[in-house]
């Protein structure tokens, strides 16, 4: 009967443990990359993602429109701008008697943007693109002419 494993090192005189923990190792990465980023379009369901950027300078920004791609730092496609809207970002401004106003700052707006996009759906989150989207996360949403920090402040799956 042939030794397990000989004096060098070897299965049965013929594969290194090296050799084979390294194959072990490549295969196990093949497969979790499989499927970790495989994807089955019957899983993808759309997902509505609301961005609001607060006191921003509004040169730059104007060039974002609906319809427009939507994609972050990376190059992540988070989908189609649905919706833009500017308003006046509220200050506090001292009255010349003395009192705390809320006021439009005539320097800074709020940005809100709705982006659509195929995502999955989790018992524990929603991701687009391999991204997970958790309201509160800071994502930098990149597009011609801009480049802007927003915040997530809703994520909702449309339709069924």
């Amino acid at each position: 009967m042939a030794q397990f494993l000989d004096n060098r090192g070897r299965l049965f005189g013929r594969l290194s443990v090296v050799d084979l923990f390294v194959v072990l190792v490549l295969v196990s990465l093949v497969v979790f990359g499989f499927l970790r980023y495989s994807t089955n379009e019957t899983d993808l369901q759309r997902v509505r993602l609301t961005l609001v950027a607060e006191r921003l300078r509004d040169v730059g920004l104007v060039s974002i429109e609906a319809g427009q791609a939507a994609t972050d730092e990376v190059g992540t496609s988070l989908g189609t701008v649905v919706s833009v809207s500017f308003t006046p970002t509220m200050a506090e401004v001292v009255t010349p008697d003395g009192r705390l106003v809320l006021a439009e700052s005539p320097l800074y707006q709020d940005a809100k943007v709705v982006v659509e996009g195929d995502g999955r759906a989790s018992s524990s989150t929603v991701s687009v693109g391999g991204l997970p989207l958790r309201v509160g996360k800071t994502i930098v949403l990149v597009g011609p002419g801009y480049e802007a920090r927003f915040q997530i402040r809703g994520v909702e799956l449309v339709g069924g």
